[in-house]
């Protein structure tokens, strides 16, 4: 590195001497040095030699609009006086050279001629000069990528420390601003994120002259030119191209912008979504190294963005599974039927937010629905407290007997305006056995308020509370939604790692395989397998590149992979349903001996669920492949935690899960 820093600087140097000495002889008043940026179709000046004054205006030139490829073509041309066309002051009386490497456009060299009217024999004669500047400048230019590319292997170094862990998304798109803000002083950011079953860009994160401002609605990209431009092409859109899309006022206040450039964010072939920056007065801000780094910020941001939505789905699916936790816990048990009614709607009510519940149950001649809970505190429109089967959107959903979504109501005509201010609407029937129960309504007073996930919560609350009301049992059923709904969780964390998919299925089913050859009670094996599903969900907030290294990792990816413990017993603590997990999970890696993680506990502190864990955890590790190694034989794996007893594991639980795995064996199995 310091070698090549130093040879760069020779370079550099002499470049700079032989072009002062060049403009002597030549009579030349500047030279302009360029490099060529292929994504941007931009020339970005890398030096200037001589008058800067010269240089007005000039910092960026655009090929194609302010440079003609017809003069790109050739080996050089000179732009005399009345021939500029439509070209920049800079270039009118210059000798423009474009500098290949390997055939490939690399950069420009401009003259700024004092003398604007050289005869042919002049021009024979300045070319001859400049040559052997060329030569040198094609070394500037190999050496400046080069640098540039170790520059930009260290800021990618530095985002993916600071950005891509963050699973926070506001905390997040803080974090891009103040990274951003290290590569170019911007005031400005803007950062849009796709939503697919909407076909729409949503504002998430929107700082305008230095401060927050709240985001607007969706946008539609149908709507947009930039967003369709950049949703079509996903190339970088720079300030030259900006002034085709000025009708989006929606995007950037400032009809007037003089930098700007948006960003297609992308991972994993797929387009995530926008960041945009731009200042209103400053003037080409977004030279070739700006956009290079801007680039791979956005590259590793897209990333971090990535893992933060699924981790934040991960989130809001464990807080819509605690829901359905808390609505069957609280409800199972209650017989009266307008007291089960109201502590649901209390639940979802404290859960949701912004929703009004209504809870509607055929009258007793089976023509009107009554309502027989309600949010508390909402009024409803004298002569609204009945509804007939035919009227409104709730009679649809009991005619009909399915979900009804109006996403705004002041556009359909079915919506029955019992309630001041609403906007949009779920209405779900409950339907148990073969009949129909009521329906369970929903509103709210923002439109658009309910996505598909929430959707597929409502409609999972209204299914529980019809089976309620049957008073069917419903004990089974909750275990085994509640089972797959976790297990979805699971293939989500580990489509992370390929090397470990299925093996936390793997695990538990050892553990309860195991936990019934050693007496364990029913309400322990319980919890043993929720454990056991659960033990490496802190797996999420680790980067894949870790989980997915080939060959030996070294002490910091290792100290990562060890945070999983307590960042899985982090991320559960907040669930009532799963209290008693959270030990289990955080000791899962304790050693019998005292020399396991987090805690350093031994023997028999360590909980005998987390014990049994680590017997099977170790089996399964070993008998499947890993990005590392080819997996042990069924012998080889025994023979070895055989070699763990007394040590890492528990002594009488390996000698019970030998024993197990080889009747297994005995048997075939």
């Amino acid at each position: 590195m310091n070698f090549q820093r130093a040879l760069l600087d020779d370079v550099c140097k002499y470049v700079d001497d032989f072009a002062r000495f060049l403009m002597k002889k030549i009579n030349a008043g500047c030279i302009g040095i360029y490099t060529y940026e292929r994504d941007t179709r931009c020339f970005y000046c890398l030096q200037v030699i001589g008058n800067k004054h010269y240089l007005k205006n000039a910092e960026i030139i655009k090929l194609g609009n302010e440079l003609p490829l017809s003069i790109i073509r050739k080996k050089f041309v000179f732009i005399g006086e009345g021939k500029s066309g439509g070209l920049i002051a800079f270039l009118t009386g210059a000798l423009i050279i474009p500098i290949k490497i390997k055939n490939n456009l690399s950069g420009l060299l401009v003259l700024k001629l004092l003398n604007k009217s050289l005869t042919p024999v002049q021009r024979n004669k300045v070319l001859k000069e400049v040559q052997m500047l060329c030569i040198f400048l094609k070394s500037l230019l190999a050496l400046k990528t080069m640098s540039e590319e170790i520059r930009g292997l260290n800021m990618v170094g530095d985002i993916n420390r600071i950005v891509a862990t963050e699973l926070n998304p506001e905390r997040l798109y803080y974090k891009m601003y103040e990274q951003i803000k290290r590569i170019v002083k911007v005031k400005n950011l803007r950062i849009d994120l796709y939503y697919q079953d909407k076909h729409c860009m949503k504002p998430v994160f929107f700082i305008h002259n230095g401060k927050k401002l709240s985001v607007h609605p969706f946008i539609n990209i149908s709507n947009s030119a930039l967003f369709s431009e950049i949703f079509k092409r996903k190339r970088v859109v720079l300030s030259t191209g900006y002034k085709n899309f000025l009708k989006d006022k929606d995007i950037v206040p400032e009809m007037k912008v003089n930098s700007f450039i948006a960003l297609p964010l992308i991972a994993k072939d797929n387009l995530l979504g926008v960041m945009m920056c731009w200042e209103k007065d400053k003037k080409n801000i977004f030279t070739r190294k700006v956009v290079r780094f801007l680039k791979l910020m956005a590259r590793q941001s897209a990333i971090a963005i990535y893992n933060a939505r699924l981790f934040e789905q991960l989130n809001r699916a464990i807080n819509d599974l605690t829901l359905l936790y808390q609505i069957e816990y609280n409800i199972s048990s209650i017989l009266n039927i307008d007291e089960l009614l109201k502590v649901a709607v209390n639940l979802i009510d404290t859960a949701l937010g912004n929703i009004i519940t209504t809870i509607l149950m055929p009258d007793e001649k089976n023509e009107m629905l009554v309502i027989k809970a309600m949010t508390p505190g909402i009024e409803i429109k004298p002569g609204f407290e009945y509804i007939p089967f035919y009227r409104g959107i709730v009679g649809e959903a009991m005619r009909t007997k399915r979900l009804v979504y109006v996403p705004d109501v002041d556009k359909d005509e079915r919506y029955v305006p019992a309630i001041e201010g609403v906007k949009s609407e779920v209405a779900i029937p409950l339907i148990a056995g073969l009949g129909i129960l009521g329906i369970i309504d929903f509103q709210s007073k923002i439109e658009h308020r309910f996505d598909l996930m929430t959707i597929d919560l409502l409609s999972d609350i209204a299914h529980r509370i019809a089976t309620f009301l049957e008073n069917a049992t419903l004990y089974e059923k909750i275990e085994k939604n509640y089972a797959d709904t976790i297990k979805a969780l699971i293939l989500a964390m580990e489509a992370k790692d390929s090397y470990t998919r299925g093996h936390s299925e793997r695990v538990t089913e050892l553990a309860m395989r195991l936990a019934e050859k050693m007496g364990v009670s029913d309400g322990r094996k319980k919890v043993l397998y929720w454990a056991g599903l659960l033990h490496d969900i802190g797996k999420i907030g680790i980067s894949e590149a870790i989980l997915n290294k080939p060959g030996q990792l070294d002490e910091f990816e290792f100290s990562e992979i060890k945070r999983h413990p307590v960042e899985g017993a982090k991320m559960l603590e907040p669930i009532e349903g799963l209290k008693e997990v959270v030990p289990i999970i955080r000791h899962h890696h304790e050693n019998f001996d005292g020399t396991g993680y987090p805690d350093g506990l031994k023997g028999d502190e360590i909980p005998l669920e987390s014990r049994i864990l680590a017997v099977c955890d170790v089996y399964d590790a070993m008998t499947t492949v890993r990005s590392y190694r080819n997996p042990f034989s069924h012998e080889g794996a025994l023979k070895i935690l055989e070699s763990f007893s007394g040590t890492r594991l528990d002594p009488e639980i390996v000698k019970k899960f030998i024993k197990m795995m080889q009747i297994k064996k005995f048997k075939g199995g």
